[in-house]
């Protein structure tokens, strides 16, 4: 009887609220994408947004009936219209979540790269730093032992500071004879020191040797003598060493 009833009263479409809702909701942003109340407010404000004419539709207790297939009609329109915007929303939602999980994957891979290759750096900037510790531990060691024996620890060392003090000795040797203060020299060159000054002396000594003229050579051969006569036999001996012998007293204008 209830069914004659709507037929006679000229409604042509019957839904249950919530199935109603579920299908439309999309038309309207207050029922989009879920409707936080009753099911039957939510029709009611959904079909306010669509624009139904009060004669277009009755609210039941369960139910909505529309009276006219165009009002139908024209919201299904509306509904279909509506799933291409909806597909492409989702399409958007989905392509984002694909790309945030490649994105995702990138990133954790240029992560693990990263990691890598920073692990791969602080290893050579740990060997660098290991072997500049070591290089300054057996520079201190072997300038520590330098005047010992040399060993693996300070032969380098000694080696360096025989170079050097070579290079040195090369630029400060004695110009005179009599006045040749020697370089001081490392413990490890003590006798190469004394045999280099040594040797030296005697090159000088040649060299003065070769430049003395005859007569200064007979006063020296006569220094010589008078050594040999008077040295700890004369008070006045010392007094007279810096002073040649005369071959002649007499003078051209005394004569």
């Amino acid at each position: 009887m209830e069914n004659l009833r709507v037929r006679r009263a000229g409604f042509a479409y019957r839904r249950v609220y919530e199935q109603f809702l579920h299908r439309y909701k999309s038309l309207s942003k207050e029922t989009w994408p879920n409707y936080p109340g009753p099911a039957k407010q939510g029709v009611q404000t959904l079909v306010a947004c669509l624009g139904f004419e009060k004669d277009d539709y009755r609210m039941g207790k369960t139910k909505i009936f529309i009276r006219f297939p165009k009002t139908l009609f024209d919201t299904e329109d509306a509904f279909q219209e509506k799933k291409h915007e909806i597909v492409a929303i989702i399409q958007s939602k989905w392509k984002g979540i694909v790309q945030r999980r490649k994105y995702l994957r990138m990133r954790a891979a240029a992560i693990t790269v990263q990691k890598y290759m920073r692990r791969h750096l602080a290893k050579k900037q740990a060997d660098r730093r290991r072997r500049a510790v070591n290089v300054v531990r057996r520079f201190v060691r072997g300038f520590i032992t330098r005047d010992g024996e040399p060993d693996e620890i300070n032969r380098k060392f000694v080696a360096l500071g025989k170079k050097n003090w070579l290079m040195r000795l090369s630029k400060s040797l004695p110009k005179s004879l009599l006045h040749r203060p020697w370089p001081p020299s490392p413990s490890s060159c003590k006798e190469a020191s004394a045999l280099l000054e040594r040797y030296y002396a005697s090159h000088l000594s040649r060299v003065y040797r070769l430049k003395l003229t005859p007569e200064r050579k007979r006063g020296f051969e006569l220094k010589i003598l008078a050594e040999s006569l008077f040295k700890a036999k004369k008070n006045s001996y010392p007094a007279s060493l810096p002073y040649w012998f005369q071959t002649e007293r007499v003078n051209n204008e005394s004569a």
